[in-house]
């Protein structure tokens, strides 16, 4: 008969081999998400990775959303598929004098070059955010010109948002440098990845929108953004 510690020992291996073999499951858009005017999330983007052991969340089925499950899959394997595009931002002081400084803010040209849509989105996130803004940190900017790559814009000394929270000139640049780069960040997190959209089609048809594939199968459906 097998000693106590052996047999413990074996169950340990067993309850390893097990959360190794669980399968990876990704969480799909099924739909546009719009905020603001922006399109955060199109039809099959990739937008989440349930964690390793984890099970899809209640509201995680159709209309919003379909599930695909890869059997031979790990959490880890499949990581990379939630990667949103990595957009490197680029702030340049072009001029200063006694009423305010104009800057230059620039985006990454890969991020933009990668899809006509993401064109539009970051313009659209440019002038939704700086351009006439009423209130916030960008109160009183003004907007002198703008492709889908760069922005360069007017901010003045001593707005209302600096007064208001007693900002030194460095301290306000610096906030304003953290707010363009979040509200970029999350206005267009744009995923790299997507299934295909007949693909959520036949997902959204199945019970909870769950379809399982293998890896190999996964692959012909899953498509790179990026090297479109």
């Amino acid at each position: 008969m097998p000693r106590y510690d052996t047999i413990l020992r074996m169950a340990n291996l067993g309850i390893i081999h097990a959360i190794l073999t669980m399968p990876a499951r990704l969480v799909i858009a099924a739909r546009p998400f719009i905020r603001s005017g922006v399109t955060t999330y199109n039809k099959g983007d990739i937008v989440s990775l349930v964690t390793e052991g984890g099970v899809f969340g209640a509201k995680e089925v159709p209309p919003d959303f379909i599930r695909l499950e890869i059997s031979d899959a790990t959490t880890a394997q499949v990581q990379q598929y939630v990667e949103g595009w990595m957009v490197d931002f680029k702030h340049t002081l072009v001029t200063q004098n006694a009423s305010g400084w104009r800057y230059r803010l620039e985006v990454d040209d890969v991020y933009v070059d990668a899809s006509e849509r993401s064109k539009v989105m970051i313009r659209q996130s440019m002038i939704n955010h700086i351009d006439g803004a009423t209130t916030g940190p960008w109160e009183g900017c003004v907007t002198v010109s703008f492709t889908p790559t760069e922005l360069v814009v007017d901010i003045p000394k001593n707005g209302i948002y600096q007064t208001a929270n007693v900002l030194t000139d460095n301290a306000y640049l610096l906030a304003l440098k953290s707010d363009f780069s979040d509200i970029f960040q999350e206005a267009i997190a744009v995923r790299r990845y997507y299934f295909l959209e007949a693909d959520v089609d036949t997902a959204y048809a199945l019970p909870n929108g769950q379809v399982t594939l293998t890896t190999a199968q996964a692959l012909t459906k899953i498509v790179d953004k990026l090297s479109e």
